[in-house]
């Protein structure tokens, strides 16, 4: 039963788009982990080359990559004349790098400049470490590390947003409630941003960590609830095989592999075509050598994958 019912969940994620309807865009999601995939630049621009993403969203980009390098990293997926891309980069604390980048036309947006948690009393309490704890610096400034952006497509406004959560941690510990904080801040971030300019869709995608339970998750999913844009929904990403779905890869580390990453999208003004995480270990042979790659190209570049997802306005 459950392989059919399986069956059934992919044949309607991955319907053809039906004759006259609006023109898709693909949307990537990638935690490039401090930037390994520059050290692996060959096998990164293989990935994305066979990816084909329309819009790019990175988070844990290292400080020392900036624009141009991202640029570099994308330029000529297609064909040598393929060079356009608009990125808008930002960094939170002088740590980490959160980039959008697109094929189409970008607007940065000032509600992402600086997202300090929110003051919520015991909240920001249960956040801090304790004393003498030795704290990554990333965690050691409060505030999200998040970007968001307007981006062009089909003659609409697409709103943006990319993020990247505490890691690690359990359900009761400090990173647990700091995600929670960071999530809660981006969610109210957001809502200020769709006030202001109005946008035709929203899609949030980023490494959410959510080692600690969803919570964090159903906060950004609270960020939209009713029509005409919403509800949120999270895209429901599965390797090539069909039905594994995990994003950070736990092979040979005491931790289970886990979906960490995430692409949540208006269910409201936007279609769900395709969904998957983009794995060269369940490619089919076919594919790997026409991009030059290798079973085991996506375990050299890093732990994560990046989450691959087809969508389109709906009307």
């Amino acid at each position: 039963m459950l392989p059919l019912l399986l069956a059934a969940i992919a044949s309607l994620v991955n319907a053809p788009p039906a004759p006259g309807a609006p023109p898709s865009f693909r949307v990537l999601e990638w935690n490039v982990s401090d930037s390994a995939w520059i050290r692996h630049r060959a096998a990164s621009r293989a990935v994305l080359r066979s990816a084909d993403p329309d819009i790019v969203v990175l988070v844990q980009v290292s400080g020392g990559t900036g624009v141009r390098g991202v640029r570099e990293m994308l330029a000529g997926l297609r064909n040598p004349a393929d060079t356009t891309w608009f990125v808008t980069s930002r960094v939170q604390g002088d740590y980490e790098h959160t980039v959008i980048a697109s094929r189409y036309p970008v607007r940065a947006l000032s509600e992402f400049d600086r997202v300090a948690y929110p003051d919520t009393g015991r909240a920001v309490a249960r956040a801090t470490p304790m004393p003498g704890e030795t704290v990554p610096q990333r965690d050691t400034v409060d505030l999200a590390r998040t970007n968001g952006a307007l981006v062009r497509v089909a003659d609409r406004w697409l709103l943006v947003v990319g993020l990247h959560l505490t890691c690690c941690g359990t359900r009761d510990d400090w990173r647990e409630a700091r995600r929670r904080l960071a999530a809660t801040a981006v969610r109210d971030r957001t809502r200020a941003a769709m006030a202001r300019t109005r946008p035709a869709g929203v899609v949030m995608a980023g490494d959410m960590n959510l080692v600690g339970g969803r919570a964090p998750l159903d906060t950004l999913l609270a960020t939209i609830a009713a029509p005409p844009l919403g509800p949120l929904r999270r895209a429901p990403a599965v390797h090539f095989d069909g039905w594994t779905d995990w994003t950070w890869d736990g092979r040979g580390t005491p931790f289970n592999a886990g979906r960490l990453d995430n692409i949540v999208y208006s269910t409201g003004t936007l279609d769900l075509l395709r969904a998957r995480v983009w794995d060269t270990e369940s490619m089919d042979a076919d594919t790997l050598r026409a991009y030059g790659l290798m079973p085991e190209t996506s375990r050299t570049i890093g732990r994560h994958r990046p989450v691959v997802v087809d969508l389109r306005f709906s009307s």
